[in-house]
């Protein structure tokens, strides 16, 4: 059977037990592709019918998305992949890949994100793209769609890494969102067209939407999250994770608060995301402020004329003192008040 040396590749994954790990190791050790599966195929012999239905479906799934699809031999491989201790043989796209000049910044968060999750992610993504960094993310409802969305009504470039194939978009409802990604950026996947998503195949793609972004930020996330998947194979790799605080009282933020306790960096304002990249953001004074509601608004703005203690906060804005103590405190984490003496605050 005469096939194309790129279809080697392909034919890798029909072996069992054998990953991308094992192939790179054996590409060491024999130089080409080709002699890799000859290989292989003597250990686990393919008949012609396996081979035929594989290459047949992933070439008619190439045909009809027209896709691009890049090699683990090929120039154009991104460093950020070949960094990774399982990178992936190759990858299909749709699209223009960000240029090594680019910089690129991932934001990710819950699919089922409150107006503030909504909120926040529009500003902090504007400001991003403002900038002219390229903003990755999941493709996926929620956090992951907002910021591609918003990249899309700035003008900016983004880009989406599936969790699935090409012939199962999902969520449904972003099908319509994939040539408007395009035409901005690109979209990507590890996964041949046929590919159905699963629970295996998207903590999979979140290893490369982190490879590809020097910083992830994380927006809303509760504590179970795949974005914390994604934020800790951030660390490992290790990229910034940064995150936005949000109420204590909100299962959404549970996540996002716990990685600010680990350590993650805290995004309290929009300009901090910026300044996280390296970018001038003029004046501190003209900083707007994160809230996470109201009351924190409230506080703020009480302490900005001068001072107070907690019971003077208590009685200026009628809530109670376990409000007041509980928003304080995520206040003073996310640096937007700090301590005057024993028992006062004032704005930081």
């Amino acid at each position: 059977m005469n096939l194309k040396l790129t279809e080697y590749y392909f034919l890798t994954q029909l072996f069992p037990r054998v990953g991308p790990r094992t192939v790179i190791k054996l590409l060491e050790e024999w130089s080409s592709i080709d002699a890799v599966f000859e290989q292989l195929q003597k250990k686990h012999r393919l008949n012609q019918n396996q081979i035929k239905q594989h290459l047949s479906a992933i070439n008619e799934g190439i045909q009809r998305h027209q896709l691009s699809v890049i090699f683990w031999h090929d120039d154009e491989y991104p460093q950020a992949f070949r960094n990774l201790s399982d990178p992936p043989l190759f990858f299909f796209y749709k699209g223009t890949l960000p240029q090594l000049r680019e910089r690129t910044v991932a934001i990710v968060g819950t699919r089922n994100p409150s107006a503030y999750g909504q909120t926040i992610t529009q500003k902090i993504t504007a400001q991003l793209v403002n900038q002219g960094v390229v903003i990755a993310s999941g493709f996926m409802r929620g956090i992951d769609t907002q910021a591609h969305r918003t990249v899309l009504d700035h003008e900016g470039r983004t880009i989406g890494v599936l969790g699935s194939g090409f012939n199962y978009i999902v969520p449904p409802e972003n099908k319509k969102l994939v040539n408007e990604v395009i035409k901005k950026g690109a979209l990507i996947s590890e996964f041949i067209p046929d590919q159905q998503p699963t629970k295996y195949t998207f903590p999979q793609r979140n290893r490369l939407v982190a490879a590809l972004s020097e910083v992830v930020i994380v927006i809303e996330a509760g504590p179970k999250s795949g974005a914390l998947i994604t934020a800790r194979l951030a660390g490992e790799q290790g990229k910034t994770v940064a995150a936005v605080p949000g109420s204590i009282f909100s299962v959404k933020s549970a996540g996002a608060n716990w990685l600010i306790g680990q350590g993650a960096t805290v995004i309290s304002t929009i300009d901090g995301v910026g300044e996280l990249l390296g970018f001038s953001t003029g004046n501190p004074s003209k900083e707007q402020p994160v809230f996470v509601n109201k009351i924190q608004k409230n506080i703020f703005e009480r302490l900005s004329q001068n001072p107070a203690s907690c019971d003077d906060l208590v009685r200026s804005l009628q809530v109670s003192t376990q409000v007041i103590l509980s928003e304080i405190s995520i206040m003073e984490l996310t640096g937007l008040v700090k301590k005057f003496d024993e028992n006062s605050y004032m704005v930081d």
